[in-house]
């Protein structure tokens, strides 16, 4: 018989390609998310519209599905405190309550690696370094919370901790970068010699199939997932202007005047306009500082290995972007 799989976050960039692998495999797939339809052009699946912050959906969704997949997330660096606990845990405790009902046989649970972030370089993080007390912000506390949840429940759960999603169907990262340029306020902060992993989404479905499929000993763990390729962050995005056909300005901003603006507009957002401010302390420093992650444990433990380099995923985004662009 088919393997039974439930998706959630279908709707969004890792969802969605996870959506359309597992499709591409036979597996018999349900997939859900809080909007009327799916936004994918897939067939030979079954759709639930369902808020999972709401414990409506533990009836509405439950069956004894082989591995659900959890992707649904608030992934703002923006926002209440409240409204990420809801999104992020809440959400992660309906979906084990549905699991222990329905007799759900593993969790595959998309974790993140800003549990690492500090403001500052990191490079090679294991799973089992420290990490940092408090953390960056809601989302990163929410996320781990949610997590360690996970982990610690009788069910089989791993836990997947993608660094910087980028390719086919992106709609956070390199969108963003190109607004900014569009908008006039690209700028690089600091040197501009900062290294990072970026993580073609081809690669996190493939760990997302290799983590099904798991053995026994590699349950209930958390493990890095990227590209084992780190590269400069800057380069990578005048490469990417270069193949669309725009031209990129070398202006620099230092790093602290523009931490102290994004804190300042930070202030006007919260006490002012309640409006999520076009920048922020957290995104400066991810444009700053050098951040990469040792994906060994995923290698021996799960079979992990990248599909895709760096240049390919972001050869992947050009050409969807070519096509799609005007949508955004």
């Amino acid at each position: 018989m088919k393997k039974k799989v439930l998706i959630t976050g279908a709707n969004g960039f890792l969802g969605g390609r996870v959506l359309e692998d597992l499709l591409q495999h036979g597996y018999n797939v349900t997939a859900t998310a809080r909007q009327k339809r799916i936004e994918h052009a897939l067939t030979g699946f079954r759709y639930i519209r369902a808020d999972l912050r709401d414990s409506s959906c533990i009836d509405m969704l439950g069956d004894n599905y082989d591995c659900v997949i959890h992707c649904a997330a608030k992934s703002s660096p923006w926002g209440d405190y409240r409204s990420f606990y809801e999104a992020n845990v809440r959400a992660s405790e309906n979906i084990l309550l549905m699991s222990r009902k329905y007799g759900v046989g593993s969790i595959v649970y998309i974790s993140t690696p800003s549990v690492y972030f500090t403001f500052g370089d990191r490079l090679n993080i294991r799973e089992d370094d420290p990490l940092p007390d408090p953390m960056v912000n809601h989302y990163a506390t929410t996320k781990y919370l949610a997590e360690q949840m996970m982990l610690q429940s009788e069910i089989p759960v791993i836990a997947l901790r993608p660094r910087a999603l980028i390719g086919r169907g992106d709609t956070v990262i390199m969108p963003r970068v190109l607004h900014a340029y569009h908008q006039g306020k690209l700028r690089i902060i600091g040197s501009g010699d900062n290294i990072v992993d970026l993580t073609p989404v081809a690669n996190v479905v493939r760990a997302v199939h290799d983590a099904m499929n798991a053995p026994a000993p590699a349950w209930n763990q958390a493990y890095n997932i990227g590209c084992g390729q780190p590269v400069k962050l800057w380069d990578t995005i005048k490469d990417l202007f270069g193949k669309l056909g725009l031209k990129f300005e070398n202006k620099r901003v230092p790093y602290f005047a523009a931490y102290y603006f994004a804190f300042a507009s930070e202030l006007v957002a919260r006490y002012l306009t309640g409006k999520e401010p076009a920048l922020t302390r957290y995104g400066v420093a991810i444009l700053r500082f050098s951040m990469t992650m040792d994906i060994s444990k995923a290698a021996r433990s799960l079979g992990y290995t990248p599909v895709q380099t760096v240049a390919q995923g972001m050869d992947e985004f050009v050409e969807w972007w070519k096509i799609r662009a005007d949508d955004y």
